[in-house]
């Protein structure tokens, strides 16, 4: 019986070397167009994340507004004893008092702080917060009433400014703050820094619409 001279190629004797060097091609394509991908998908991040920045932004001084538009100049009793203004405004935050929106809270009216305070683990962006406490004549409420709800970042060293004339005064024109207790300022700003140096930009301006002074006991007799 005759033997076979040669053991015949098997399938699975392993890969030749245009197999090895068609296989390193591929991967070099592969890893040629990893770079550009991840940058894509990076910047496509980037963008949604801006988006929703600039939503929640846009979203904060659309509250800030409607609640200003809306403030009561509400004369009240002071814990002195003086009768004056329920609003306070200065650069880094304004209290005043306005109606709550129709909810699960019903209305009646409430007491806003919109605070502005630093952040310093975004870069030193300023966060917007909202505190808010039921609003009591004659009263102000404990620190742990407020309840607190942080809106948004704000970039620009943002201020609040006000427009009007103060006691003795007979031209309006903006403050740093408000210390008048008869009546609110004519314009509420919120301003940030402008693209040239030293200057100051308006992104929200409010003109109150219940400006005249009025007192809570009046209203109730």
């Amino acid at each position: 019986m005759e033997q076979q001279s040669g053991a015949s190629a098997s399938p699975e004797a392993g890969y030749t070397l245009i197999d090895m060097i068609a296989g390193l091609a591929l991967l070099s394509m592969v890893v040629a167009l990893l770079p550009p991908l991840l940058k894509l998908a990076q910047r496509t991040l980037s963008a949604e994340a801006g988006l929703v920045e600039q939503t929640s932004v846009a979203a904060a001084l659309h509250l800030l507004e409607g609640r200003l538009r809306e403030a009561w100049s509400i004369s009240e009793q002071a814990e002195d004893g003086r009768l004056g203004l329920a609003f306070r405004g200065d650069g880094d935050s304004l209290t005043f008092v306005a109606p709550r929106p129709v909810g699960p809270e019903g209305g009646g009216l409430a007491r806003y702080r919109f605070v502005l305070q630093l952040d310093g683990a975004q870069n030193g962006h300023v966060r917007l917060v909202l505190q808010h406490a039921a609003y009591k004549s004659g009263t102000q409420p404990d620190e742990a009433t407020w309840r607190s709800h942080p809106l948004a970042n704000l970039a620009g060293a943002p201020r609040f400014a006000y427009f009007g004339a103060l006691e003795g005064e007979q031209v309006r024109r903006w403050h740093s703050r408000w210390p008048v207790t008869d009546r609110l300022p004519n314009l509420i700003a919120l301003t940030t820094d402008a693209a040239t140096p030293g200057s100051r930009q308006n992104v929200l301006t409010v003109a109150p619409r219940l400006g005249t002074g009025r007192d809570l006991r009046q209203l109730s007799d």
